[in-house]
């Protein structure tokens, strides 16, 4: 079974830039998740809509960033060329969430 499906930028010289479509909608656990891998930043615009989304972030210093938006199945990933063993311990984990 797939768990998702990667997408890489070739056009980064320093960092890969992927996306990441995944099998499952992105929930609030799956948010709370994400902190193991650094600070995470919300920004919730449905306080001012109904139908607004919901945004979240999380960096590590400069060396990666995840970015994905509330029920949707995109998750956006940026990462140094020189901490690329940040996207295998990524990588590990998304296949780890869509198995729970």
């Amino acid at each position: 079974m797939i768990m998702y499906r990667y997408t890489e930028s070739k056009n980064c010289k320093n960092q890969i830039k992927a996306i990441y479509e995944v099998n499952f909608e992105l929930t609030k656990s799956f948010m709370e998740a994400l902190k193991q891998f650094g600070e995470l930043k919300v920004l919730d615009f449905s306080q001012f809509s109904p139908n607004a989304k919901v945004f979240f972030k999380v960096t590590y210093q400069d060396m990666y960033c995840i970015e994905g938006t509330l029920n949707e199945k995109l998750l956006f990933f940026s990462c140094k060329k020189t901490h690329l063993h940040f996207k295998d311990k990524w990588e590990k984990f998304l296949i780890e969430e869509a198995h729970s």
